[in-house]
Order: structure tokens, then sequence, then C-alpha cells
């Protein structure tokens, strides 16, 4: 996905030249639908050059203080005599859009001619596009039957940083706040020592019973596809361990 983006002539020359390799922005909705691998466009202001950079990653903060505590301000295209404040933020965005929306730290490389080569330009989006990526986790559970009614959902977005855990009814969210950086960090770890690649899409018992455990869980991927899991009284190999890593974070919630 091609973006466009204008910029003020200093920092426009300090990513050309490489100085500055952290674009900051507003996450608002715009700014969310942008992906690692995807191609940034950044035109200045005056005189309307142009050059290109690809998306290596992106990190959302909740503040444009937490964001600039975390790197380190060269990076975000101050000069070593320079103070490196979060006020200076406050010059395009008010203090109500950075409350609701959280910082966007968004980290690029420039491209040369010969990356913007058709060839070359696939790889490299190959290489930083995360498409076999989880992007996010739903996670339903029903219990029914004669003894006990009740539904349980947990949701995670990885890209954007928050849980939602609902507990028939009640629920509780976590979003872009201070720990949600090391959060969605232990869960993904956790997630990827699960083998869904061995799981069934469907499982079901041999007999039925009169109180039922239905569970459906799906995955989200970078790339818009899903995988979804599915079963009543039977379950999968890594069930216990799944478990477990949502059980850590409804904790959180109580």
């Amino acid at each position: 996905m091609l973006h466009y983006l204008k910029l003020q002539p200093a920092p426009f020359e300090k990513i050309k030249s490489g100085k500055k390799d952290i674009e900051l922005r507003l996450n608002d909705e715009k700014r969310q639908s942008m992906m690692a691998g995807d191609i940034i466009e950044f035109t200045c202001v005056k005189g309307g050059e142009r050059l290109y950079a690809i998306i290596v990653d992106k990190t959302v903060f909740a503040s444009f203080k937490e964001l600039f505590a975390h790197y380190n301000k060269a990076r975000l295209g101050y000069e070593s005599g320079e103070d490196a404040s979060p006020l200076d933020m406050e010059i395009y965005y008010c203090k109500e859009e950075i409350e609701c929306f959280g910082a966007l730290a968004i980290e690029i490389r420039v491209l040369n001619k010969c990356d913007l080569e058709e060839g070359n330009l696939q790889k490299l989006v190959a290489q930083y596009a995360p498409n076999n990526k989880v992007l996010g986790v739903n996670f339903l559970r029903l219990f029914y039957g004669n003894s006990f009614k009740g539904v349980k959902k947990f949701s995670v977005d990885l890209s954007q940083g928050w849980f939602n855990f609902n507990d028939n009814g009640n629920s509780t969210l976590i979003k872009q706040n201070k720990n949600s950086k090391e959060l969605i960090a232990e869960f993904k770890q956790g997630l990827s020592e699960i083998d869904f690649a061995k799981w069934q899409a469907r499982y079901l018992p041999s007999e039925p019973l009169p109180d039922a455990d239905g569970w459906e869980l799906e995955l989200r991927f970078y790339n818009g596809e899903r995988q979804i899991f599915s079963g009543v009284n039977a379950y999968p190999k890594d069930w216990n361990k799944l478990l477990s890593l949502l059980g850590n974070y409804t904790k959180i919630f109580k």
C-alpha cells in the first residue's frame, strides 16, 4: 500500500540524508492503516521534492511523552545540542487528539533508485511485510446446559496494543497504556509457542453430553486472512497452553 505524507523542509532533508529514521504522527484512523512493508511517499511542502521510504516497523504509544522517552532523539530528527520535547508535537496536534488516538512512531528506510526497481521493491516488501504474522486474536467460550450458562470473550489487537476481556457482559479494556507495549510483547511470545499448524478446524466429542463447553478461536493476520478453530467438549493439542496464556491476561482485568 502507498501512503502520502507531507513534510517541512528540515525533517524532509533529515530523512533524505538518513539522519532521521523515525517519523512521528498521531495514531488516528488514517495512520492506523499503515503496516510494515507499506511504502510512504514524502513530499516537501516547499519545492515539491519527493522521496520514497518503506515502513520497517511501527509502534503505538499512549502519548508522545512515552514515545520520546523510548527513542534516541537523533532518530527523531533532533541534533545533539537540541532539546527533544514531546510538547513540540502540540504544534501539529491538540492535547485532546493525542489523548484520544495516542502517538505513532513509524520506523522507515529510505529507498534509492535501485530499491525502486520492480523486482527489488517486491523483495523489500516481502522482507518487511508481516503477512504471516498474527494481527489479532478473538476467543469465545460458551458454557451451556442444565447446570450453568455463561459467556466469556477475549480479544487482543497486536498492532494497536489493546486487550479486552468480557465475562458474562462485564467488559474491561486495556488500551494504549504505559504497560500495553510490554503486555503485547509477552502475549506474542506466548502465542508463538502454540503449534496452531497442527490444529483441526473443528473438534467434537465422540458422544453428546448434557453440559456443553463450546469455544471458538479466531486468528487474524496482517494480510487479511483468518483462521477459525472451534469445538464442543473436545480440544486440540496445546489447549492448556492457550488457556494458561489467556488466563495470564484475564487476571489483569480483575
